[in-house]
């Protein structure tokens, strides 16, 4: 498919479309990661308690206790960006004034569904017309998620095109 987005420097169609295929496995992942997170704290917490309390004399693990704290803190770090980029997406998504192209992009990419479910979740009749519903919600999502960099007269024209 040409690049209809003339004049900008990426296909903001495809990017806007890798984002948001990209949602289940950022879930997925922040789900693994806190529980990673939750028996790290379990594992460390003690210890550096044990450690603060006998300030002082020597322990023989205290390089131990330092790198599972420097791994804990990474993993917290790795939790809140990813959890805040998750943010930005399902914010794009929430800012389409349009509630059936945002049922659209929920089913499509986060709840993986058919194009025929779909079409009976929009209470369309054709998977033509899901299409092309896809393409002006993908245009709209593209265009909140990166603000400014797309001009909205691209967006408006990606979706009468499609």
């Amino acid at each position: 498919m040409p690049n209809r987005l003339k004049g900008v420097d990426m296909n903001y169609f495809k990017e806007a479309e890798q984002i948001l295929y990209s949602v289940p496995k950022k879930e997925a992942a922040i789900t693994q990661m806190t529980k990673r997170r939750e028996r790290l704290t379990k594992k460390v917490a003690p210890r550096l308690q044990y450690a603060y309390e006998s300030e002082g004399s020597e322990r023989s693990d205290g390089q131990e206790i330092l790198n599972d704290a420097a791994e804990l803190a990474e993993l917290i770090r790795s939790i809140d960006d990813a959890t805040a980029e998750l943010e930005e997406i399902h914010g794009a998504v929430d800012a389409i004034d349009d509630a059936q192209l945002r049922t659209l992009l929920s089913c499509w990419y986060f709840k993986r569904m058919t194009k025929e479910k779909i079409a009976e979740v929009l209470d369309v009749w054709s998977i033509g017309t899901v299409y092309v519903k896809r393409k002006k919600a993908i245009a709209w999502f593209a265009y909140l998620y990166w603000g400014r960099q797309i001009d909205e007269k691209i967006a408006k024209k990606v979706a009468k095109k499609s």
